[in-house]
């Protein structure tokens, strides 16, 4: 790693912010001027995994975000592996924190669509389960 040129060899040394700084860690640049955020809207396709890495499968929404140079972005929420969907992904983890932290009470809404016809006392008790949600350590999903 190197610092304005100098190479840096103590692991505990303090990186001060500022807009013509930068570092090279294994030849390339990183700046240390504050990133600006980003927000993006994604429609994450079935068979990616919302993971940052799986050992179990190479399809993971983490390596296709660094694959198309996302570096250094998350996302709010999750979708399983088999569904499809909008996902908001941001490089700013507060944003993301903000989000999907039940304290913040960002009220989210979901829309489902059922793969196969069913009867229609069997569906509102589908749906009336979904509307219920259900409790996870004391919070209410």
């Amino acid at each position: 790693m190197s610092l304005d040129g100098d190479v840096v060899c103590d692991p505990y040394r303090e990186l001060k912010p500022g807009p013509d700084r930068v570092i090279y860690l294994r030849g390339q640049p990183l700046s240390l001027a504050p990133r600006l955020p980003h927000v993006y809207l994604y429609n994450k396709p079935r068979g990616v995994v919302c993971s940052h890495d799986d050992p179990h499968t190479g399809n993971t929404l983490g390596r296709v975000l660094r694959a198309e140079g996302f570096i250094g972005y998350t996302w709010a929420g999750r979708l399983d592996r088999d569904a499809e969907g909008l996902m908001i992904l941001a490089n700013d983890g507060a944003l993301i924190s903000r989000l999907i932290h039940p304290r913040y009470g960002v009220e989210k809404v979901y829309h489902v669509w059922v793969g196969e016809r069913r009867r229609d006392g069997e569906m509102r008790g589908i749906l009336a389960r979904m509307r219920e949600g259900i409790t996870d350590a004391g919070d209410k999903l």
